[in-house]
């Protein structure tokens, strides 16, 4: 442009809807056993919470994904986070207690900010399909998290670090006499990363989130580890609202080893991916 010419103005024009207009968007339907993605219609975040409190997730999972740039991945470009309500909406993995990462494995995770799309699945039989209403909306912004109220539910937290020191992945189960061992909406499929995955094994499915009865004492956690290079890592356990008198065992298949976890030290446990194939079996 020269010196005289005149500046270029951009303006957005339309009808701007406000909450006093009965605007709603609109529903988005999601088939049986498919995934679909779905973004934030409004200029504001969205607390997911309500949504599900308040049917407008119909006959959709109780749990919801998001991508985290910040996550740990092989590529270095991040990796899905998976939230379901019934872990009062803490992510999984989460930053394995980084307070510096936006989804803090500690922290609720229950807002979907201006722009941000997310993933719901629908593992019914029929239909499912997710609404939005005014009244959805959250005020305050991305690094802000609102407090609520805890779960009581039983929970084993599980998470994969790099020889760095870096959660990788994670996964959780969830214990309760409400939840079923089938699979079903109160279970998260898990969507698998591009780097390393670290997720459990059920009924020929694979899980980021496990809804199950309260366990028994022949009760087993299938992991699955895929993508893994060769390198050393270490896993973590993460315990809320379980009693201290748990006992528990970590079985690795490969060096043939059977190791006693103590549920409330956090300790971590080294493994390697060597180059011997069986090393990196997924169900090592």
């Amino acid at each position: 442009s020269g010196q005289n010419a005149k500046p270029t103005i951009l303006r957005t024009i339309g009808k701007l809807h406000a909450p006093h207009d009965g605007f709603q968007a609109k529903s988005i339907s999601v088939m049986p056993g498919r995934y679909e993605s779905v973004g934030n219609p409004f200029a504001s975040r969205i607390d997911m919470e309500y949504m599900f409190d308040n049917e407008m997730m119909d006959g959709l999972d109780d749990s919801f994904y998001v991508w985290d740039p910040a996550l740990y991945g092989t590529y270095g470009v991040g990796g899905y986070q998976t939230i379901s309500k019934h872990l009062g909406y803490k992510p999984v993995p989460g930053s394995g207690g980084n307070s510096t990462q936006y989804y803090d494995a500690n922290n609720k995770s229950n807002f979907i900010e201006s722009g941000q799309a997310f993933f719901v699945h629908n593992s019914g039989s029929i239909d499912a399909s997710i609404s939005f209403t005014e009244k959805c909306k959250a005020a305050e912004s991305r690094l802000v998290h609102k407090p609520g109220s805890e779960t009581r539910n039983e929970i084993l937290r599980c998470f994969l670090y790099s020889q760095n020191g870096i959660v990788a992945d994670g996964n959780a189960v969830v214990f309760s006499d409400e939840f079923s061992n089938l699979i079903d909406r109160n279970d998260a499929l898990k969507i698998k990363n591009a780097g390393e995955n670290f997720g459990i094994a059920r009924a020929g499915k694979l899980l980021a989130i496990e809804a199950r009865q309260h366990f028994v004492k022949s009760d087993t956690v299938f992991f699955d580890l895929q993508n893994l290079a060769k390198q050393k890592y270490h896993l973590r356990f993460m315990c809320e609202n379980m009693r201290p008198d748990y006992d528990a065992a970590l079985i690795d298949q490969y060096l043939q080893s059977k190791t006693p976890v103590n549920l409330r030290a956090n300790a971590p446990f080294e493994f390697s991916i060597t180059d011997d194939p069986a090393s990196s079996l997924a169900n090592r």
